[in-house]
């Protein structure tokens, strides 16, 4: 069963968003996100109309309730739609994979937190998330296992031999952004409140 993801990210990282749809359909996802597709530069939103902005937005909706998992993408914590885009997502009961190290919403029930915030580790638990998926688990279970999962391969020191393939090949699609460090299952808030 393919899993569909949207993935959240400010509008400015559209092109690597881009190269994140490309890597989780190869991984046998379904991306969700289609304001990646034309997301170029920064946002503009002087150019559209109030209509236009909230055709925008009910698309947006549209596509984070059409997946499974919403993937926020901001290790360098500047995006600002995309925070709304995980809320959404988890008042949807849909898991979150939280790469960010910004938001008290990253400790709620149903999300997944990324250890080291990299697009390899973010790809890492959408793998998880593949497999526990296609066992038929949803929600915020999904998030729940798969940041278990993670956590106890990441104790261990080791990531399973059934997802190291395609965790070198998503380590291999690696933007190479290494910000922050914070442990699976933390509930360290960084002082952030």
């Amino acid at each position: 069963m393919t899993l569909p993801v949207y993935v959240a990210a400010p509008y400015s990282e559209g092109a690597l968003v881009r190269e994140m749809h490309a890597t989780i359909s190869w991984l046998g996802g379904r991306p969700t996100s289609r304001w990646a597709e034309q997301a170029i530069g920064t946002e503009d939103f002087s150019k559209h109309t109030p209509e236009e902005l909230r055709a925008i937005a009910a698309d947006n909706d549209a596509d984070i309730a059409a997946a499974d998992v919403t993937l926020l993408y901001d290790p360098a914590g500047i995006g600002r739609e995309a925070y709304a885009d995980a809320r959404y997502a988890l008042l949807l009961e849909r898991a979150v994979v939280w790469c960010s190290p910004r938001g008290i919403s990253g400790f709620r029930a149903g999300v997944a937190r990324v250890h080291d915030l990299s697009m390899a580790a973010s790809l890492g638990l959408i793998i998880r998330m593949q497999r526990l998926h296609a066992e038929g688990i949803r929600g915020r279970l999904l998030a729940d296992l798969a940041a278990a999962e993670a956590a106890e391969a990441v104790h261990a020191g080791f990531v399973a031999p059934r997802d190291a393939a395609l965790f070198h090949a998503a380590e291999e699609r690696s933007d190479g952004l290494p910000c922050g460090s914070t442990e699976w299952g933390s509930h360290d808030h960084g002082g952030e409140s």
